[in-house]
């Protein structure tokens, strides 16, 4: 669980330093297999080839280039499915959090019986991946968990103004990890 928790935390830091740079770098292709424990004390990083990485523009200056589509549908956040009115912004690395979020928590990828069309389809909708099966897991109740799905669900808000900064999102993981700091070295 302090891992779970250091990961969430870390993950949001990355989030936040990219979209803190001047002028921001969008990830635009964060989920799990992006996201790596490369180091022996198994601190998170995010991995990214910079392949689908872009500069953040306003709307006014945002090129044809800017809004195409990219990154793994899953992870994709609602507006991505408009086609030609998509144009990304930092609120599309928050959603994309929030499902990685999930998948932390439930230790598995989002949607695995949901074809890519179904999910182009029912995620402009609202649906999203089940809390359900977060509290069913076999594992003891942790106290923080409310926490990170209160987290989660202002993440994947289907209006990207209502969605958290990345700087809200570290602060908020990071007020839920440092209960567990302590158990860290155990843990690893």
């Amino acid at each position: 669980w302090p891992l779970v928790l250091r990961m969430s935390h870390q993950v949001a830091l990355g989030i936040n330093f990219l979209n803190s740079l001047s002028p921001p770098l969008l990830h635009l292709d964060l989920e799990a297999q992006q996201t790596c424990c490369w180091t022996p004390s198994l601190n998170t990083k995010s991995s990214q080839n910079f392949g689908l990485a872009k500069i953040y523009h306003s709307s006014s200056s945002a090129s044809r280039a800017d809004s195409a589509e990219g990154g793994t549908i899953d992870y994709m956040p609602p507006e991505a499915f408009q086609g030609d009115r998509y144009k990304p912004s930092k609120a599309s690395d928050i959603y994309s959090y929030s499902i990685l979020l999930w998948s932390i928590l439930a230790w598995r990828r989002p949607y695995q019986c949901g074809l890519s069309s179904l999910v182009r389809l029912k995620v402009p909708q609202g649906q999203r991946p089940s809390l359900e099966e977060l509290r069913s897991e076999s594992r003891p109740e942790e106290e923080e968990l409310p926490a990170l799905i209160h987290l989660m669900k202002r993440c994947w808000d289907g209006q990207p103004s209502e969605r958290p900064t990345s700087e809200e999102c570290a602060t908020e993981a990071e007020r839920v990890f440092v209960r567990h700091r302590q158990e860290i070295v155990d843990a690893v």
